[in-house]
């Protein structure tokens, strides 16, 4: 059971492994805790969309000129994704969800610290030079009240944003799994 006090060990080092090491290390180094995890948060970007009913005047011929501004957003689900996207090709739509920066910013070399829900706050550091390691690559940490997540390089995966003002499809930047693996209760997440 030398693996129970290595993988803590490893979890207590994580934020100086993070700015210590290169970041090619592998997805496996904690991917089995990290799998497991029950409440999950997606760094991405995303780009505005419309909602129904906020078409152009029909009458007029002309689209919209005005260009759609990407932004930041912090997307939480409360349980774990699956490959599948139920036939989506937008993506799931997160639990609960903020906007971090409007218009986009990087996620990389920046020490993020935004209010959430429910007077929640949530911070961030991902590495710089994370953007260029591999799907799976450990990339950062995060932090949202009270609990720690371990963030990886994304990428891939295809996330829907909605709140009562905004609506956006994103692409995952980085994905960060709650260090309380066991766990999928709403603690952090507040509720719906």
């Amino acid at each position: 059971m030398l693996l129970q006090p290595l993988s803590a060990l490893t979890i207590l080092l994580l934020p100086s492994l993070v700015t210590s090491f290169p970041l090619d290390i592998p997805f496996s180094l904690s991917a089995a805790a990290a799998a497991a995890s029950g409440r999950n948060l997606y760094l991405a970007t995303c780009t505005p969309r419309k909602r129904r009913g906020d078409n152009d005047d029909d009458d007029d011929p002309k689209p919209d000129p005005t260009p759609a501004i990407p932004f930041t957003a912090l997307i939480y689900f409360k349980e774990p994704l699956t490959n599948s996207t139920d036939g989506n090709e937008k993506g799931p739509r997160g639990d609960q969800n903020v906007v971090v920066s409007n218009p986009a910013s990087a996620w990389e070399g920046v020490k993020w610290s935004v209010k959430a829900w429910r007077s929640k706050v949530f911070t961030s550091e991902i590495a710089t030079g994370a953007q260029g390691v591999g799907y799976g690559g450990l990339a950062g940490t995060a932090k949202l009240d009270s609990t720690g997540y371990v963030c990886f390089r994304d990428g891939e995966t295809k996330l829907r944003y909605k709140d009562d003002d905004l609506r956006g499809n994103c692409a995952a930047d980085y994905w960060c799994a709650s260090l309380d693996a066991g766990n999928s209760g709403n603690k952090d997440g507040g509720g719906n």
